[in-house]
């Protein structure tokens, strides 16, 4: 017996100490840095993260390329498991995140493996107790959403300048940015200007869209003296302020907002924390100021995290579906309490018809540009009158063709929800939808009912749950969109488009 727990022993140790001497071999990630990485099926990556002091952290692991269906696991100097995760949202978001408490002057390792597939991935690691990434972008494909007369892409960077003559501070905001409360805004950066009089940095909780907007401003310069500020009713009150050490010339900047709690990372060192009552919720973007000088930055990434929200439970069908009542309908998904109770009909189209030429794919703006939304529910009637294979449906969150999502019901009785950021097809969930004579209206008629709350996209199809989608929440239109895959022309026929909010 002796004999065989000094042989489990050894198998213990060995296994420990085989883990350990390849962790030593493995690259080195810091707080508020980002790495790439490349992996393939069945291959496992480490990264060696070193904590001076203790703080809480969250790691983000998400997939840029291939199908990488990432998992991540944090393990302490001994080989301990110390966190893991495989999906930010079960079955919904399948980049992976997790939050710890890091102890000072501890090693950790982080192991990146795929659950599924293969493909390119980033790596972060970040200040704070908020895990689900709410916004981000790296600049590697179209900035329309950037789109100032301050701010320009350059080999896959943000180019934010003042002219010499600006003297004020100059916010700018991604379009369809949302109101939002607690959140951690991470940015990484180098200097353009090096003089005393440029100050870079994060706004958070702005009440209004001014050049300068009320809110908290989280500054630093190129000579590390950074500041907390609040300004309202036009008058800066400097809540914090103080010197760092800048030890790289990509430097991290972060800021949050956990109720009345307001602090400032830089490089990933916490310089500040303070309470402030002032503002409880806003919007958000970056600052540059140049004193009358010349002043800029070159951005490689930006990341807004937030505590993470659960889709709600859905029924599996809508019992009011047939209506063309709003408020039958969304008193159902009250009563369910997929939204909140209460709410107004705030638009309504009866009847509208579209051509579409072969190949083609066309959206029709259905609200001004300038009405905007994010949280609603919409239902609309379609029917393709021609054409051998086309889609009809409607795009939600739009900024033009750069970001929205698409949600459709096309010929072959198939559906699907794309999500489009950047330009780029972010995801696209398609599938054959079977339905009964009792799940028709008439014809080859289908009704969507889509609900838009938070990060998610619920959509139901005459009735019956289809897809719970997630997509960066935006500000954005909402118009109707035809896809066409044929050689042929197409037309499409939009009934009862009403929104609920």
């Amino acid at each position: 017996m002796r004999q065989f727990c000094f042989t489990i022993f050894i198998i213990v140790m060995l296994s420990v100490f085989l883990k350990q001497a390849a962790f030593a071999q493995t690259p080195m990630i810091r707080v508020g840095q980002t790495v790439l990485g490349t992996i393939a099926t069945d291959e496992v990556q480490s990264w060696q993260l070193d904590v001076q002091n203790d703080m809480d952290l969250s790691v983000f692991v998400r997939r840029t390329s291939g199908d990488l269906d990432p998992r991540m696991s944090v393990y302490d100097s001994q080989g301990n498991l110390v966190s893991q995760n495989d999906d930010a949202v079960e079955g919904i978001i399948f980049d992976a995140s997790t939050t710890f408490l890091a102890q000072a002057n501890e090693q950790y390792i982080i192991q990146v493996e795929p659950f599924k597939g293969s493909g390119s991935y980033q790596l972060l690691v970040l200040p704070t107790t908020l895990p689900m990434v709410w916004d981000s972008d790296d600049f590697d494909q179209s900035i329309t959403r950037w789109n100032t007369p301050y701010t320009r892409q350059e080999n896959n960077k943000l180019i934010y300048e003042t002219g010499r003559l600006i003297d004020r501070t100059i916010v700018v905001r991604p379009v369809g940015y949302t109101t939002i409360s607690d959140a951690y805004l991470h940015v990484e950066f180098t200097w353009r200007t090096t003089e005393r009089s440029t100050t870079f940095g994060l706004v958070l909780r702005t009440i209004d869209d001014a050049f300068t907007p009320d809110g908290y401003y989280f500054n630093l310069n190129p000579l590390g003296e950074w500041a907390v500020v609040r300004q309202q009713f036009g008058q800066l009150t400097i809540l914090d302020e103080g010197t760092i050490e800048l030890a790289s010339n990509i430097i991290s900047l972060g800021a949050s907002t956990l109720g009345e709690d307001l602090a400032l990372f830089v490089d990933g060192q916490q310089v500040t924390q303070i309470e402030d009552s002032t503002f409880s919720s806003g919007g958000w973007g970056l600052l540059l100021r140049g004193d009358g000088r010349a002043a800029g930055v070159e951005i490689e990434r930006f990341m807004l995290t937030t505590a993470v929200v659960v889709p709600p439970d859905t029924p599996s069908t809508l019992e009011s579906w047939r209506s063309i009542r709003a408020d039958e309908v969304t008193s159902e998904l009250a009563e369910a309490m997929v939204i909140t109770d209460g709410g107004r009909r705030v638009y309504t189209i009866l009847d509208t018809g579209y051509q579409i030429a072969p190949q083609t794919t066309r959206a029709y703006t259905q609200l001004p540009d300038d009405v905007l939304y994010d949280d609603i529910v919409v239902n609309i009637d379609v029917v393709s009158l021609e054409g051998s294979d086309i889609a009809c449906g409607l795009t939600l969150r739009d900024n033009g063709n750069t970001d929205r999502v698409i949600v459709y019901v096309g010929t072959t009785n198939d559906a699907g929800v794309i999500v489009v950021r950047n330009g780029m097809i972010l995801s696209h969930t398609y599938d054959f939808i079977t339905l009964s004579d009792e799940d028709r209206l008439n014809d080859n008629t289908k009704r969507l009912t889509i609900i838009l709350r938070g990060p998610y996209v619920i959509t139901y199809i005459n009735g019956i749950y289809f897809n719970t989608q997630y997509s960066p929440p935006s500000q954005g239109t909402v118009g109707v969109i035809l896809l066409n895959y044929a050689a042929d022309a197409g037309r499409c026929q939009f009934q009862n488009l009403w929104i609920w909010q």
